[in-house]
């Protein structure tokens, strides 16, 4: 027989998950009335709630689940080692995942870790508003959003201000009389709007290169799109979603012919060892502090799975600009 789950309780009590969720570990949430008909439907079911949730509660156990876009990127290497000391010395275990950006497979994660009841869940999810999320803490299980704003405040959220990040490369590139300005990256809309920002402040022609992918091949695709472009309308510097693929752009623009950052400046974002060792000239980059956001991050869900916040936190981080060859002189 299948084992009774929070869905089959709402059913029964004709309220949503997240109610029966708030009445079993929120009571002070609900109502009056409708707490005593959520634990009815309970019993009725037969539901069990999370027997991990539970333990972790009462000190036991801490089991702990970090899902992220891929680790071909040092970035999230470096989100994971700082986790991984986090949850040790918060004593528990965080298992790692890679979504390697593909939906599908987010979304088979995401059904599975719903089942396996860990005590908590970091992810950088493809889609914030994803309602296989919201089943996930319905289940009991907290869920703590990594490198993407909740507008929805459903979850707790660990960010760096993207839109500042956005608008500090593009000013960085204006300085440097730069007035044609392409962002290339698949997602992050935050850093397109605060760079694009800029851009209609100065009168600078700009526009986004949207990718499948943020890895080197996708850069060497981003240089053929501006090759084929008329001259006058090509940009002359490109921020990129991240170091990866600005390397890709820096050696797709050399097999083209084209000089960094004579030709093109390029700026990447995050500032991994990449930007400094792997690409042929020194990479400008804006830093976000990976080891303090993953420390955060778990600390939040330790708070979550410990004690459920009524109202969620976001923790913005300031990016750093960090200056080398790829963008050029001041003009």
């Amino acid at each position: 027989m299948a084992r009774a789950t929070i869905r089959d309780v709402a059913r029964v009590a004709k309220v949503s998950d997240g109610t029966v969720s708030n009445a079993l570990h929120r009571p002070h949430t609900v109502s009056e009335t409708t707490r005593p008909r959520v634990l009815r439907a309970v019993a009725e079911v037969g539901y069990v709630p999370n027997a991990a949730a539970r333990a972790l509660r009462a000190g036991r156990t801490k089991s702990f689940g970090l899902a992220v876009l891929g680790f071909g990127n040092p970035f999230f290497v470096a989100i994971a080692n700082a986790a991984e000391a986090a949850a040790l010395e918060a004593g528990g275990l965080i298992a790692l995942f890679n979504t390697s950006r593909d939906k599908g497979r987010e979304e088979r994660l995401l059904r599975r870790l719903g089942e396996r009841h860990l005590d908590g869940l970091i992810i950088t999810p493809l889609d914030v508003d994803d309602p296989l999320l919201d089943e996930i803490v319905a289940r009991g299980t907290p869920v703590v959003v990594l490198l993407r704003q909740v507008r929805s405040r459903r979850h707790c959220a660990v960010r760096v201000d993207d839109y500042l990040a956005g608008a500090l490369a593009a000013r960085h590139l204006v300085e440097r009389g730069h007035r044609r300005i392409s962002y290339a990256g698949p997602v992050a809309e935050e850093r397109h709007e605060g760079a694009a920002g800029v851009a209609r402040e100065v009168g600078a022609a700009y526009a986004w290169v949207r990718t499948e992918g943020a890895d080197v091949a996708d850069g060497a695709l981003v240089v053929a799109h501006l090759a084929g472009l008329p001259p006058a309308d090509r940009p002359t510097a490109v921020f990129c979603e991240n170091d990866i693929l600005a390397v890709g752009v820096v050696q797709g623009a050399r097999r083209a012919g084209l000089r960094v950052p004579e030709d093109l400046a390029v700026v990447g974002f995050d500032d991994t060892p990449l930007a400094s060792a792997a690409s042929a000239v020194g990479l400008t980059t804006l830093r976000q502090p990976a080891a303090e956001m993953a420390r955060v991050a778990v600390e939040l869900l330790v708070e979550e799975a410990t004690c459920p916040h009524d109202v969620h936190r976001d923790v913005v981080f300031p990016p750093e600009l960090v200056v080398r060859e790829s963008s050029g002189r001041l003009r």
